[in-house]
């Protein structure tokens, strides 16, 4: 058992060499992959302060690196840390996956299939309020389609409901699943700025001709 125990160990130290002879790779794909696995083998043995390390050779745009940092965190007993690490990950997953749906749906649209289109809106729109992300993102996809398909009372009605959208405070810190996310101050400030685009944008965009020519526009103005 003992000469078991000592070839484990050898297999382990040979394995953590080659991670880091890869870790020093000129591909960047297997550099980075390296540089994951290190950190995980550091973490299972203990070795906290070289996943530390490690983890700072990361570069801040890897995908994984959200993860491995809350569960280092974790590891550290600094779970205060990991809980707002991990919210703004599922945030950004959450309106990549609004953004994808959205982008299918615009290539539907393109295709003349009405139906899949709306079949990605609703899913879009589910998303958003699933995800509990704000009242403007969950009404992004129902606007985009009601006005590619030139519908102006329903595209009125979206509208008008994305506008308040914009008036109403944002307060990701509300949702339960963005508690430890305070919102900056800095938000209204975005949200003005968005409100002043999308009314411009909507007044000079020669597709939304129809929709400046639909009743109750110009008083929802």
């Amino acid at each position: 058992v003992a000469n078991k125990d000592v070839d484990l160990t050898l297999r382990k130290g040979e394995i953590l060499a080659l991670y880091r002879r890869c870790a020093d790779s000129g591909d960047r794909r297997v550099r980075e992959r390296a540089e994951r696995m290190l950190i995980s083998q550091y973490m299972a043995q203990g070795e906290l302060e070289q996943a530390e390390e490690q983890l700072a050779r990361l570069p801040q745009e890897d995908r994984e690196r959200p993860m491995l940092e809350a569960m280092l965190r974790r590891k550290q007993k600094r779970s205060e840390e990991a809980w707002p690490i991990l919210e703004r990950e599922l945030f950004r997953q959450a309106s990549d996956l609004q953004s994808t749906l959205m982008a299918l749906m615009d290539l539907a649209l393109e295709a003349g299939d009405k139906t899949c289109a709306r079949q990605y809106s609703e899913t879009a729109e589910q998303a958003g309020r699933v995800f509990q992300l704000t009242a403007y993102a969950v009404a992004s996809a129902p606007l985009q389609l009601a006005l590619a398909e030139q519908d102006g009372p329903e595209a009125l009605a979206v509208l008008e409901r994305l506008l308040r959208s914009l008036e109403e405070p944002w307060d990701l810190s509300a949702s339960p699943l963005y508690r430890h996310l305070p919102t900056k101050e800095a938000a209204r400030e975005v949200q003005q700025i968005m409100l002043q685009y999308l009314l411009e944008e909507l007044e000079r965009d020669p597709e939304s001709a129809f929709l400046r020519e639909t009743p109750g526009y110009q008083e929802m103005l």
